[in-house]
């Protein structure tokens, strides 16, 4: 099992994100810091991404945001489950998040690899409140594949309730 800088264990994705096969897009937690994450999945057939494979085996490019943006929730979920422990139900957050925004991003592969672990990891711009900002990269066998900027919103439990039964 993979450590924080601090030596904690951090354990499965499951802990992190609300996500579940087949819309988790990563497979592995590589490590978290106060900072930043990192987190891959295997691009081949027996990885997480194959489901989304078109009929000649190609990859959508999109895949790529969900990539920064599943890691950048683990670093949030991470993180949440820590503050989330001293405080009352109502005030945690929520155990989810929301995608706002991607900016900067830029796609340097002509398609997505069908070999090889895809490495992806966010560095934490800011992060206040529900919102954050993250910057980041995916990578294949140390070639850039994209970049780019990732801007998340994690609620707490009585704002999403409030938006929920507004919306019912």
């Amino acid at each position: 099992m993979a450590e924080t800088e601090k030596g904690l264990p951090f354990g499965a994705l499951s802990l992190y994100l609300p996500q579940r096969p087949p819309m988790l897009v990563l497979d592995r937690v590589e490590s978290i810091t106060e900072d930043s994450a990192r987190c891959s999945a295997e691009a081949g057939a027996s990885g997480p991404l194959e489901i989304f494979a078109d009929e000649a085996g190609r990859l959508p490019l999109t895949l790529f945001i969900e990539l920064m943006a599943q890691t950048a929730g683990v670093w949030a979920g991470y993180w949440r489950r820590q503050e989330n422990e001293r405080l009352p139900e109502q005030q945690r957050d929520a155990p989810l998040g929301l995608l706002l925004s991607v900016r900067g991003l830029e796609v340097r592969a002509a398609e997505i690899p069908r070999r090889g672990r895809l490495e992806v990891k966010m560095s934490k711009l800011f992060y206040e409140g529900p919102l954050g900002s993250f910057e980041g990269s995916v990578l294949c066998g140390g070639r850039l594949l994209a970049c780019g900027r990732v801007s998340v919103c994690q609620p707490r439990n009585f704002e999403l309730t409030e938006l929920l039964d507004k919306a019912a």
